[in-house]
Formats: structure tokens, C-alpha cells, sequence
């Protein structure tokens, strides 16, 4: 396999170890970044390229056992490197059939050489791609569950007999016609425009008032005589009254 043409860079890790340096500092470091990652841990004369500024950052080196000087983050990046191209070439080559003609040491390489850069990539717009199907499932789920409540909340108007059914029962007959034709004409909203969610609440907050209960009928002589509940109900009692 060529050399790897390249090793990662994450410029904050890079800027929080050489606070204080200055432009030629920084400079000088890199330079040397660069001649390790081409030639490998170097000897202490390599370092005259960037003249009396190794004094200045010698400590963001190390010595090994051959007495060369070599970064220590960089080469963990480097190795760390090399060990993920080297399983990606081993899954390479073992997608191929056993019993098919095994790939060269070099297309296995050329291979992965095409791909490498684009693996991560590939494993990026993979996790985005699952992120986004995430979203949009759980903004499908949200919007099916605000269908399915507002489908439960939607007002469907009553039939005129359910209405006054009710106003009967609560003792106020005469306004059942008037407050029903009143909504109707309004299409079910209130006087301040709103829509009606629930009738028979409007009607015992608006509507079942004192002043509007039913007013017993009187005779000509000014005597109470049944209300139409009480008519109502003797019609019913003869109805069903099995004497002959």
C-alpha cells in the first residue's frame, strides 16, 4: 500500500496546546508536523530548516529510545490511521467469494486508496440520513396524534329536539328555539366570535339564568295552572293510563 497522503487536524485541540505562540511559533511547529509525518521521528540537526525558533517549542516533542524526536499526538493520529485503513481493506477483501480468485495485495490497495477518504463520509450521510428518518417520523407521529385530538375535539352541532331536550330537563323550554336559531344563524359561534366547543356548557353558563326559567301558565283568572312540563307530562300519564 502508498503512504497515507494525509493525517487529521482538529484545530481546536490545536489551538488550546499552543496558546502563546507566536505566528512564527506556529509556523515552525507545523513545519516540523509536516517532516515527521513525511520522514518519520527525526534527529535533532533536521531541526536547523527552522533555526534558533526549536528551542521554543522542543517541548512539544519527545525522544524515543534512537534518541529522534517525534510528536506524540501525531503519531497515535497516524497510527490510529493506519489501523482503520488496514480493517478497511480487510473488509474489502472479504466480500469477495472464497472460491473466486482472491484479490491482489495491490488492488485491495488500489481499492481502498479510491475509497478511504470517503468512508467517513459515507458513515456521516448514513447517521444523517437516519437522523433525518427520525425526525421526520416523530413529526408524522406528533401530527397524527394532534389529527387524532382534534379530531376527538371537533364540535358536531345537535338536532334541534336534542337541544330543546336538554333545555327541557334544566326547566327552560321557552328559550330553546331562540338559542338554538341564534347559533344556528351564527354558525355555532358565540358573541364574541368564537367557535363553540361545547353547547350544552355554553347553555348553562349563558343561557340558564333565572330570568329565563319557565313562567307558569295562568288561566284567565289570573290562577297558576300547569306549566308545559307538567301538561307534558299529564299527556304522557293519560297515554299509558290502561283504564278504559
Amino acid at each position: 500500500m502508498g503512504k497515507d497522503p494525509a493525517f487529521l487536524f482538529y484545530p481546536n485541540d490545536y489551538l488550546g496546546g499552543t496558546m502563546g505562540f507566536t505566528c512564527e511559533m506556529h509556523g515552525a511547529y507545523i513545519l516540523m508536523l509536516i517532516l515527521q509525518f513525511n520522514n518519520g521521528p527525526f534527529t535533532e540537526s533536521s531541526t536547523s530548516i527552522i533555526g534558533d525558533l526549536w528551542p521554543k517549542i522542543i517541548h512539544k516533542f519527545k525522544k524515543n529510545s534512537s534518541g529522534l524526536f517525534f510528536n506524540e499526538r501525531l503519531q497515535d493520529e497516524i497510527e490510529k490511521r493506519e489501523q482503520y485503513s488496514a480493517s478497511r481493506r480487510k473488509n474489502i477483501g472479504s466480500r469477495w467469494n472464497k472460491n473466486e480468485k482472491p484479490l491482489s495485495n495491490k488492488k485491495i490497495d488500489s481499492i481502498h486508496m479510491n475509497n478511504i477518504c470517503n468512508t467517513h463520509v459515507i458513515h456521516m450521510e448514513n447517521r444523517n440520513r437516519n437522523e433525518n428518518e427520525d425526525r421526520i417520523k416523530n413529526e408524522d407521529r406528533i401530527k397524527n396524534e394532534d389529527r387524532i385530538k382534534n379530531e376527538k375535539r371537533k364540535f358536531i352541532p345537535p338536532v334541534f329536539e336534542e337541544f330543546e331536550s336538554f333545555c327541557i330537563d334544566n326547566g327552560f323550554r321557552e328559550i330553546a328555539r331562540r338559542a338554538y336559531d341564534g347559533y344556528v344563524a351564527a354558525d355555532w359561534h358565540d358573541s364574541q366570535g368564537k367557535k363553540i366547543k361545547n353547547w350544552k356548557q355554553k347553555l348553562l353558563h349563558v343561557w340558564f339564568r333565572e330570568e329565563n326559567k319557565n313562567k307558569p301558565i295562568r288561566n284567565q283568572y289570573g290562577r297558576q295552572d300547569f306549566t308545559h312540563e307538567m301538561f307534558a307530562d299529564q299527556m304522557a300519564f293519560l297515554k299509558d293510563d290502561p283504564r278504559p
